[in-house]
């Protein structure tokens, strides 16, 4: 691939995808008839804002003052997002739904530039293997969540710096900075904090063992700043600095914060994730989205980290980051029938550099027409979002 063609395709690939996401919003969400589900409504009328957007306009709009019924409230959404949404609509004439939407654009573009900074360094010598890449990524099924009012733009965009970082052994403060950054993101990215100590601790092999265990977990202690500036914020205005965990028991149908822990043989035993082989689910074709997109995807995540360490392809940082983020997903969602898995998996940039060399290892015949197929899937599924479809 030439140069100037390569310059080239990450962008006709980001235009690409981007169009379909709208397409299936804005076009064959007309032709389609569902079953719906109930979200909450607070007001906005655009499709790009359904479900979780819903919240994140609240805030960028009006700030984390809400009284609702139920014990939820928005102070569960960290706050870089909508702050980010914010300052658009503060510096440009940009209102409604356009500031955050703008923000997701953008934050996937820089997504798209980090990727191939990223893979190229991590893929080599695979030839054009960051452009295949990319393009498996931006046609995921899953990849409307890029283009709507959701943070996963944003936090891919700062986690694939974050690891590019890794990689080209930036200057330990540079790191905590960014890892900061991605702690106001999300409250996942406290994994990132845990992965920047182990990068520490395996960069300074010189240094004595004792001296490597306090500067490394000092370092990733601290990297969490942005989630400590969020507790802080939440102490001094609503007067309890975990409030954004205790909000959280709502959205968990306000079951015991333990629940995990009190029902742990079923759940070590992974029955949530491979349960629907054996409890009667293959007989409901309804069901086959959700368990796709959320059990088998788990599951599918796992056999990729074990490829992925076995065959060298994930470094210790990406390894680690997989495990942590896959446990932390399975211990949330396991006893909420594995709900919204597929999503947060989406965001675990290191296992796409597995997936992406499974692809190249494919006929090119053969990866094209597996990148159209996930293409028009990611059409559907945009317009099951825009309906407030039951399967997320």
């Amino acid at each position: 691939m030439t140069q100037r063609y390569a310059r080239h395709v990450p962008a006709a690939l980001y235009v690409l995808s981007g169009a379909l996401v709208l397409l299936g919003g804005y076009f064959l969400a007309s032709y389609l008839r569902i079953d719906r589900c109930v979200g909450h409504d607070l007001g906005y009328t655009s499709w790009l804002s359904n479900w979780d957007g819903q919240w994140y306009q609240y805030i960028a709009d009006r700030g984390y003052l809400y009284v609702g019924a139920g014990g939820y409230g928005p102070q569960v959404f960290f706050p870089l997002y909508p702050l980010l949404g914010r300052l658009v609509a503060t510096v440009s004439p940009a209102r409604g739904q356009l500031p955050l939407i703008i923000v997701s654009w953008l934050a996937a573009w820089g997504f798209c530039v980090a990727w191939m900074r990223y893979a190229a360094l991590r893929l080599a010598p695979a030839q054009d293997g960051a452009v295949w890449g990319l393009a498996l990524i931006l046609f995921w099924p899953l990849s409307y969540f890029l283009r709507v009012a959701y943070t996963e733009s944003l936090y891919l965009f700062l986690l694939t710096l974050f690891f590019y970082g890794c990689a080209k052994r930036w200057h330990p403060l540079q790191l905590v900075a960014l890892t900061g950054v991605l702690s106001a993101t999300r409250p996942t990215a406290v994994v990132a904090c845990a992965v920047l100590a182990l990068h520490v601790f395996e960069r300074y092999r010189d240094w004595p063992i004792g001296k490597r265990l306090m500067i490394s977990a000092a370092i990733g202690g601290v990297s969490a700043w942005g989630l400590y500036g969020y507790m802080a914020y939440l102490q001094v205005e609503f007067g309890d600095a975990f409030l954004f965990a205790k909000r959280q028991l709502a959205w968990n149908y306000h079951m015991p914060a333990d629940v995990f822990f009190a029902n742990w043989q079923e759940m070590l035993s992974f029955r949530p994730a491979w349960g629907f082989l054996v409890d009667d689910s293959l007989q409901d074709p309804s069901a086959y989205a959700w368990n796709v997109q959320n059990r088998v995807s788990w599951l599918g995540a796992v056999l990729l980290v074990v490829v992925g360490r076995v065959k060298r392809w994930l470094n210790a940082e990406e390894f680690v980051f997989c495990v942590l983020s896959m446990a932390l997903i399975y211990v949330a969602s396991a006893p909420k029938n594995m709900e919204s898995v597929g999503r947060y998996l989406f965001a675990l940039v290191p296992l796409y550099l597995v997936m992406t060399r499974l692809l190249l290892a494919l006929p090119v015949a053969l990866r094209v027409g597996l990148l159209a197929f996930s293409a028009v899937v990611l059409t559907v599924q945009s317009a099951h979002f825009r309906m407030w479809a039951c399967v997320f």
